[in-house]
């Protein structure tokens, strides 16, 4: 490896295509330049950075954005000058793209065999799958945030800049083969409409991270550069160019390091990395020799793209197996194993079959190879029948052993089945997936025992809330509605993590007609909002009660997010919020319950799951709290019992009941009620939890 790392050499096709004379494919007047390899390895090398050390490098994932220009000025520039019919475009694409991309799905797969469990095993199943189909980003767009929490536990995640470009090039060579005429202004057109709609999103706060409508413009930017011949044949660009490419990377590196999650992304932000990267590849002297010619840095350009597919998933699985952030020993071991391992794909799989001399054939072979994959993702997701269960690899440690019992949809709740945890050691979590939630349905649980999903409290399609749908259209609260109501949750997460212990409580059946509320962050007060339209998303819960008479109790709910300085105006417009919800629940002639919020660990409850994977579980190490936990593992929350306290002063009809009572006695307390964990994770409970609590909450008001 260190031998052909010291001695390759370049040839004037390479990074464009091996290409075969017999097919007459591919046959292009387009010289090599080193200097862009150089800028891929840049990019990559930025990427690859901020995923393994994020607060290093901040704004690292604008690594993406150049390769987006590259990829644009190249694939523009080829189309236009190398003679090329649709069927010869589409036949290169699959030979560059899908060796590595294979190679690198089949390679997780075995590893997700041998090391994730069944849930984390269908959604490999799934990203997978999307991946070889070329719609990761819509797939992530649809689950959730580029930045969220769980993003590191998506080893396919990376995939979403992938799927961008292809569907840029489904269409990309109509425009510039067909529209000859007009391509130029299309793609004008194209880079306006997207930058334009990159822009208001941003502006109106929407996630369009993995949207390809917002990112077309970053491809159309490159592409406009080979449409521009004034661009094209700038003196003052050639003669200047190590000096405009010297400076397009300083901007590139101080945007790396200016830029990160917290900044709307892409939006007019990303004009500047964009910018930058259009003038580095236009500043070009075909006669003098670039001195962007570093051979490491060239190299690591040349193997950019299976660096970018396999770096990303090697940091999840680490992450999966150590269940802790990289280290620098740990981020430095990532790094060097990616680096090798994409040498190796670059070298053994993409050479050699680049190098094969019938391109036709190589093309057949992989589109047949990329469907048997396809149908046998297809096959897994959609019969149930794992290869894991077959393979008996996914071996249960005896601490976590878990029965279920499905309910294949029965029309009364009372008929569902909970799993039921045994063991005599260390605690379970259980998921409770519910795949439909309608009024007149029962919930579903499907793959019960995994801990991941043990997250009842969170607002989303995938859990056990619905879209509200016609109850507000326009800001979107998610809910569970009962067909006959008799209580009602209001609040934010901490209100949806109750709902599964109401709609399951053995206190009384009354209260198994529950109906929940809310939206994530969104706390019920109609005083100061904690996020945007949670008065709107408030004033749902007020209209859903006011045609509901069969109603009789609101319990209202949330996560303690207020200042800390109780005497601050910001905190009087919550006290007073909350009141004036109070009173408008009053008037309704319903019992107001608040719900004291449950203790907040200073740790994650998550730390003390054990893995239903043995490979896994036998390399955990459990926190000291686990085993016997203290008033000191909680979080104090002085200002919130004295708002709490005034809370009650100023609402009397109020019944305030205190859950950290539940779980802490004396000094002593406990996560788990037996050997079942309560939390899910430092503040909201698992459906043990939720029960739990829920029981003694109904046995207090009786």
């Amino acid at each position: 490896m260190l031998r052909t790392l010291r001695d390759f050499r370049f040839n004037a096709t390479e990074d464009i295509s091996l290409v075969s004379a017999k097919d007459k494919i591919l046959i292009t007047n387009i010289a090599y330049r080193q200097d862009i390899d150089f800028l891929r390895g840049v990019s990559v090398i930025l990427v690859v950075l901020f995923h393994v050390f994020p607060k290093l490098l901040p704004g690292g994932f604008i690594g993406v954005d150049v390769f987006f220009v590259i990829s644009g000025y190249l694939i523009t520039k080829i189309l236009c000058e190398g003679n090329q019919t649709l069927l010869e475009f589409w036949t290169r694409r699959i030979v560059r793209i899908l060796p590595a991309l294979l190679f690198v799905i089949l390679l997780m797969l075995s590893a997700g065999i041998f090391i994730y469990d069944s849930f984390e095993w269908n959604e490999l199943l799934l990203e997978s799958l999307s991946g070889l189909l070329f719609v990761s980003n819509i797939l992530f767009w649809l689950q959730s945030g580029y930045f969220d929490h769980d993003a590191i536990s998506k080893p396919l995640l990376n995939l979403w800049s992938l799927g961008v470009e292809e569907q840029f090039y489904m269409l990309w060579p109509f425009l510039i083969i067909y529209g000859a005429q007009l391509r130029k202004h299309l793609v004008v057109a194209v880079v306006l409409l997207s930058f334009s709609m990159s822009c208001y999103a941003i502006f109106a706060e929407e996630n369009v991270f993995f949207s390809p409508f917002v990112r077309f413009w970053e491809l159309g930017a490159g592409a406009l550069l080979v449409l521009l011949p004034n661009v094209q044949h700038s003196n003052f660009l050639r003669v200047n160019a190590d000096k405009i490419k010297l400076i397009s990377l300083l901007v590139i590196l101080i945007c790396a390091f200016a830029i990160d999650k917290s900044i709307n992304y892409p939006g007019i932000v990303a004009l500047v990395p964009i910018l930058a990267s259009c003038f580095y590849l236009v500043a070009n002297n075909p006669i003098a020799e670039s001195k962007m010619n570093n051979r490491y840095l060239i190299y690591i350009g040349k193997i950019s793209y299976p660096l970018y597919l396999i770096h990303w998933p090697i940091i999840s699985l680490t992450f999966l197996l150590t269940e802790k952030q990289l280290g620098i020993l740990e981020g430095f071991g990532v790094i060097v194993i990616s680096t090798l391992i994409a040498a190796l794909i670059f070298h053994k799989v993409e050479a050699r079959i680049r190098n094969h001399k019938n391109y036709k054939m190589k093309a057949a072979f992989l589109i047949f190879l990329n469907l048997i994959v396809v149908f046998f993702l297809v096959f897994q997701l959609s019969s149930g029948v794992s290869i894991k269960n077959k393979m008996r690899i996914n071996s249960e440690d005896s601490r976590s052993e878990i029965n279920s019992v499905v309910d294949d949809g029965k029309k009364d709740n009372q008929n569902i089945h909970i799993p039921i945890a045994q063991s005599n050691e260390k605690p379970v979590v259980e998921r409770s997936t519910v795949v439909e939630v309608q009024p007149d349905q029962s919930l579903k649980f499907k793959d019960p025992g995994n801990f991941k999903d043990a997250r009842v409290w969170r607002f989303a399609s995938s859990g056990p809330m619905i879209e509200c749908g016609s109850i507000l259209k326009d800001d979107s609260p998610t809910c569970y509605l009962h067909p006959d109501p008799y209580v009602l949750i209001i609040g934010d997460s901490h209100a949806g993590h109750l709902q599964y212990g109401f709609i399951n409580n053995t206190v009384d059946k009354n209260f198994t007609r529950a109906s929940v509320i809310g939206a994530g962050s969104c706390q019920p007060s109609f005083g100061k909002e904690s996020r945007k339209n949670c008065q709107n998303v408030l004033r749902s819960s007020i209209d859903y009660l006011t045609k509901n008479a069969s109603i009789k109790y609101v319990f209202v709910s949330s996560h303690y997010n207020f200042p800390n300085d109780l005497e601050s105006a910001e905190a009087k417009e919550f006290l007073d919020g909350f009141s004036t919800t109070f009173q408008m629940l009053r008037e309704q002639g319903v019992k107001i319950v608040f719900v004291v919020d449950t203790p907040m660990l200073k740790e994650n409850a998550e730390q003390c799951a054990p893995k239903r994977v043995a490979l896994r579980n036998n390399v955990k190490e459990y926190p000291a709290f686990c085993d016997k936990a203290t008033t000191a593992d909680f979080k104090e929350r002085l200002a919130y019992d004295d708002f709490i306290s005034r809370l009650k002063t100023e609402n009397p009809f109020v019944t305030f009941l205190n859950t950290q009572n539940y779980f802490c006695k004396n000094g002593a307390c406990s996560i788990y009620d037996g050997n079942k964990l309560l939390f899910y994770d430092d503040n909201h409970l698992s459906i043990y939890g939720s029960k739990f609590v829920v029981d003694r909450l109904l046995q207090n008001i009786k």
